[in-house]
C-alpha cells in the first residue's frame, strides 16, 4: 500500500505520483490466505502527519475472499 496523503478533506491511500498502483495493500498470510488493506481518515482538515494524533478516527478495512480457499 502506497503511503497515506492528504487528499481534499482527510487522508487516504493513492497512487504514487504518475502511477497507477491500486487503491490497497495486500497481505498473504503463512497459511495463503489473500487480504487486501486500505486505510482512510475521517473527514478532517489536519494535514500534516504530526497532528494525526488529533484526528478522531481512521478507517481500516479488511478484504479477504473465502472462496479462494
Amino acid at each position: 500500500m502506497t503511503p497515506l496523503r492528504f487528499l481534499c478533506c482527510g487522508w487516504e491511500v493513492s497512487p504514487a505520483k504518475g502511477g497507477v498502483s491500486p487503491h490497497y495493500g495486500r497481505y498473504i498470510d503463512p497459511e495463503g490466505a489473500k487480504f487486501e488493506v486500505s486505510m482512510s481518515s475521517g473527514e478532517t482538515l489536519l494535514n500534516g502527519r504530526r497532528a494525526w494524533h488529533k484526528i478522531p478516527e481512521f478507517h481500516i478495512q479488511i478484504t479477504t475472499y473465502l472462496g479462494e480457499f
